[in-house]
């Protein structure tokens, strides 16, 4: 048996020959027994009709049949009537030569036109084969003699138009004949026989082309209107019937001995716009062909979309494709370009591809007639090359559900309409899968794709308003916990509360929903739990504050609060480490276990400091002294006590934590970044000791921390030294001192010593010297201008212009790269570990002498580079010098000693470098006030840059 007939696959007998190209035979010669029930045009007259009563402002209504003094009238109230081209409205009588007025602005007095013109319309609809449109008034058009409009498309000038009709009053005339084509398919229609006494009616679809030839004589008066398809109903009721039941059998052989095919184009006969492409807009044999398809396909496992695809031929494939037609190789300048794909019912889904011609029923059809568009051949050696022909078509694309995801790949991230597509994919997916709810077949057809076409969408878009209910609905629905887990993670990585909650509410709806009866018989690991990491205590805390509230049924909510307190203790006991995020539990334990102080002191304090991070021992020893007056925490000392002892060594700073953190990018800058330990967390904590009563501790816990600092400090670098130090360290251990009245031990001195001298001190460059004439500083070449192994002799002149005390002019003559070269080099100004480029380096002024024949650099010093050394220094001391501002103190001032305090903290051997006077202090850069009353003796007054 061959795939020669339709009849041959409704037989139910296995095929012998299984060749795709045979079966894609059966297949189109079933879609050509479509017939459709309606013609590209008709044509009506009307013996009897009603006078629509024609009124026009300034004149009366004007009667019927039309006489040429009310003809002239008419003419006078009209313009003359423009053509589109392109984007442009263009009036050229040579191309159309009509009368036209806007509907807006004439009237129809006579009530019952209404319902005459809706006997009209629906005649001449039914001529097209189209049911339930709608007529929309557009414009009265008047032809005198000589008038006439050459052969040319209607646009489609609202959602849902698909043709045009004219009503021709009675108006005596002749010639006007129209003409319509339609590929090979032709009319012609004259309106003159019958032109005094009766009334005609034309209609055709919107891509047909259509002529008006010239008026011989008289006039013609023609009402005319825009079709509006309404509605999609049958167009029969057994319109279907055998047809639907051989494309229903050919799809399911499609599925069972071709799994590997995934597309199938079918071209359609008319043309659409975008707006109007999707089901309910198909016009004559598209609409019957369509309809059958969208009938079957779903329940055989295939998606019927549509979209326009472009043929070119004899012209080059586009760049950035390297797949489709050309990879066959046959011919690497014929392709198919697939634009982007839409539902049934007309909203984009996603962007199209490079179709193979297997993929195409009627590969013949795409290149059929005269091409849309042509670029002409660019000249190539000896020959010019061929023209690029393009045809553009509007095609129906049937997808394996199972493959349809392929095509979300396809849409841009971040384009604008990115969202708007795989939101639409998702709805289209999920609506065909609720259509076969009860069918099991169907819905193991549809299950797949709807997960895959979810899990892409949450890959690529991440999570939103529209598609985060639906993926968890259908991911609890299907018991994906995979899903499941990706779908709420990415609400929660949303950061918009609303997607969050609407994930968790829809979760807790379908729970209740179907548990609610029954809420022992809950899994809640099996539907909660996989709704997140659940890893440490935080995340299971997580969802238990993040459940609770959504749930409305007492019952199903007290199940849930008992599992999540089980789940809590197991996470407790064999979590290996507590970071930061376990703060919440840890401190709302301490209060609601508050009366089961054996179970706090022996389980959960002794977890807390053997397997929490010093940052998370930090934040709740602070939690807690905060509210050591409260009931719930008067274990707050012990509690103190108990940390102390066994996390001592955990709790103390280390050197690496007076580092600065990573600079972020920006100008150079004498402000150096913050220091990135909690410096600050541990003065407060041994403020806290000493505020308890622990004073022995807290002393001992300071001590420690200093020393290890002081003895560990050629292993961390004191001149990685964060610019924070003094305001977040050293001012915040005076004050604790000063306010706890203890004296300051030798290990704070030598902790003061070691960031004050070989920190901050350190950091502070030299002062530059002072240099002879107009020297300069040599520039390093920043590549290898001349080549690999070679030097750049260019540099070497330039350098050797530079270091020249008694040379401020230099010229040379060179090639424009060299002079670029030499010129990025001299703009170049040094910023600590290299050089930079910016308006400041005005050290040289650069210009180019040019003559005929040369071109010669000439360079000029400006004596700026050596001033602005001298400034970028003084504004490192003036910034080191507002740093210490704050510890100007005679508590540091009896740690430090009178020399090593004048020294690091009073800078008088770098103040003696800085001018007396003539000079300001640098923007930004606090004044150094007189605050230290107590240490009069040891304050210099500041001078003045």
């Amino acid at each position: 048996m061959s795939y020669s007939s339709p009849e041959s696959i409704s037989s139910g007998d296995e095929p012998a020959d299984t060749d795709y190209e045979g079966w894609k035979g059966t297949l189109r010669q079933c879609l050509k027994d479509i017939k459709s029930v309606g013609d590209i045009a008709s044509f009506t007259r009307h013996t009897a009709f009603t006078n629509p009563g024609l009124k026009i402002k300034g004149h009366a209504a004007f009667p019927l049949p039309l006489t040429p003094d009310h003809a002239e009238l008419v003419k006078g109230a009209c313009r003359q009537a423009p053509f589109g081209k392109g984007d442009d409205t263009l009036v050229d009588t040579s191309v159309r030569n009509t009368w036209e007025l806007e509907h807006n602005q004439f009237e129809l007095l006579n009530p019952e036109w209404s319902a005459f013109l809706m006997k009209v319309g629906a005649e001449s609809a039914g001529g097209l084969g189209l049911m339930n449109i709608s007529l929309k008034p557009h414009k009265l058009l008047l032809y005198e003699k000589g008038s006439f409009f050459k052969r040319h498309k209607d646009t489609e000038k609202e959602p849902g138009m698909v043709g045009t009709m004219v009503v021709c009053l009675p108006s005596e005339h002749l010639g006007g004949d129209v003409h319509i084509s339609f590929g090979s398919d032709t009319r012609s229609y004259s309106t003159a026989p019958t032109s005094r006494f009766d009334l005609t009616a034309l209609a055709w679809y919107s891509d047909v082309s259509h002529e008006v030839k010239e008026l011989e004589a008289g006039y013609r008066l023609a009402l005319t209107y825009n079709i509006i398809q309404n509605g999609s109903k049958k167009q029969s009721a057994g319109f279907f019937g055998q047809q639907a039941k051989q494309i229903r059998n050919i799809l399911l052989e499609w599925q069972t001995m071709f799994p590997d095919k995934a597309t199938l184009i079918h071209r359609l006969d008319h043309k659409y716009s975008e707006s109007s492409l999707s089901l309910r807009n198909m016009k004559g044999r598209d609409r019957a062909v369509c309809r059958a398809l969208h009938e079957v396909a779903s329940e055989c496992g295939v998606y019927l979309l549509f979209a326009h695809l472009t043929r070119s031929e004899q012209g080059s494939e586009p760049a950035g494709y390297g797949y489709g037609y050309g990879d066959d190789g046959d011919d690497e300048d014929t392709y198919n370009d697939l634009k982007t794909l839409y539902s049934f019912d007309g909203k984009p889904i996603g962007s199209g591809d490079m179709p193979d011609d297997e993929e195409i029923l009627e590969l013949n059809k795409l290149s059929e007639g005269d091409p849309d568009s042509e670029d002409e051949g660019e000249f190539t050696g000896n020959e010019a090359a061929e023209n690029t022909l393009r045809y553009h078509n509007t095609v129906a694309v049937l997808v394996k559900k199972k493959s349809v995801h392929r095509y979300m790949s396809q849409v841009t991230q971040y384009s604008s309409s990115g969202t708007l597509y795989t939101e639409n994919m998702v709805q289209m997916v999920i609506d065909d899968m609720a259509r076969f709810m009860e069918d099991q077949t169907a819905n193991e057809l549809a299950r797949p794709p709807v997960l895959e076409v979810i899990r892409k969408a949450l890959g690529s878009r991440g999570s939103s308003k529209v598609l985060t209910p639906v993926a968890v609905y259908w991911a609890l629905d299907f018991e994906d916990s995979t899903l499941y887990r990706s779908a709420m993670t990415a609400a929660a990585k949303s950061g918009i509360r609303d997607i969050h909650n609407s994930a968790i509410k829809t979760a807790c709806n379908f729970i209740e929903e179907r548990f609610g009866d029954k809420p022992g018989s809950i899994e809640w690991d099996k539907w909660v739990g996989n709704a997140a990491e659940t890893k440490t205590v935080a995340d299971v805390q997580n969802i238990i504050h993040s459940f609770t509230p959504a749930f409305k049924k007492d019952v199903v909510r007290d199940s849930f609060i008992k599992w999540g307190e089980s789940k809590l203790s197991d996470k407790f006991e064999t979590q290996a480490s507590f970071g930061i995020g376990e703060h919440l539990f840890f401190v709302k334990t301490i209060g609601e276990k508050h009366g089961n102080k054996k179970w706090l002191m022996s389980s959960l304090i002794p977890a807390l400091a053997s397997r929490g991070t010093r940052e998370l021992i930090y934040s709740v020893l602070r939690s807690v002294f905060v509210k050591k007056d409260q009931a719930e925490f008067a274990i707050a000392k012990e509690l103190f006590e108990y940390v102390l002892h066994h996390s001592f060594t955990k709790l103390l700073l280390e050197g690496v934590d007076m580092h600065s953190k990573p600079a972020v990018g920006g100008p150079p800058t004498h402000i150096l970044p913050p220091c990135s330990g909690p410096l600050k967390d541990f003065v407060a904590l041994v403020d806290q000791c000493l505020t308890l009563g622990l004073g022995e501790k807290a002393r001992e816990l300071l001590e420690a921390c200093s020393n290890q600092i002081v003895w560990t400090k050629a292993e961390w670098h004191p001149r990685k030294v964060g610019g924070d130090v003094v305001s977040q360290l050293l001012q915040p251990i005076i004050k604790v001192l000063k306010d706890h009245g203890i004296p300051a031990t030798q290990g704070v001195k030598g902790l003061f010593e070691v960031i004050l001298r070989n920190g901050l001190h350190a950091n502070v460059p030299r002062n530059p010297p002072k240099r002879r004439g107009w020297t300069h500083k040599p520039r390093p070449c920043s590549k290898n201008h001349s080549g690999l192994g070679h030097k750049c002799r260019d540099c070497e002149a330039m350098n050797a212009f530079l270091v020249a005390p008694d040379q401020q002019v230099w010229r040379y003559q060179a090639g424009k790269p060299t002079r670029d070269h030499l010129e990025d080099q001299l703009r170049a100004y040094s910023s600590g570990n290299g050089y930079a480029f910016g308006s400041r380096a005005q050290y040289f002024n650069i210009s180019t002498e040019k003559t005929p024949r040369t071109h010669t650099m000439v360079v000029k010093k400006t004596g700026r580079e050596f001033l602005d050394a001298v400034e970028s220094w003084q504004q490192s001391v003036w910034a080191l010098d507002s740093q210490l501002v704050p510890l100007r103190d005679e508590m540091v001032a009896e740690i430090l000693g009178d020399e090593a305090y004048r020294e690091l903290i009073l800078l008088e051997n770098l103040r003696v470098h800085l001018p007396t006077s003539g000079g300001s202090i640098p923007t930004g850069m606090k004044r150094a006030v007189d605050e230290t009353a107590a240490v009069e003796p040891h304050v210099v007054k500041r001078v003045q840059l």
